[in-house]
């Protein structure tokens, strides 16, 4: 779990469990509340955009069986941009480009 939500979580754990509210407590959860909220926010968009490359690329892929130059060019931009900009989403691995094609290491 993300940090900021773990700890945006935990203070409001504990503020449930107190039985009197003290309202720099509340402030303080609530700011807490508020930067979880943006992080998953920019987190969601992200994988949005993940996943509408990932649809782009299987249209491009699916699409024939022979490739015509331009498609194979924009599908493998698509691959390295995936690669380049999403590999945290897409795990610890290590790529590079071999060719002008990205490559698993």
């Amino acid at each position: 779990m993300e940090e900021s939500l773990q700890r945006a979580l935990e203070k409001t754990r504990e503020l449930l469990a107190e039985e009197l509210l003290d309202s720099d407590e509340i402030h303080q959860t609530k700011s807490l509340l508020y930067v979880a909220i943006e992080r998953t926010g920019m987190k969601a968009e992200r994988l949005l955009g993940l996943q509408r490359l990932l649809r782009e690329l299987l249209i491009l892929v699916t699409g024939s069986g022979d490739f015509r130059a331009y498609e194979r060019r924009l599908a493998q931009a698509i691959l390295g941009d995936l690669l380049e900009r999403y590999t945290p989403e897409l795990g610890e691995r290590n790529f590079s480009l071999e060719a002008g094609l990205p490559v698993l290491k």
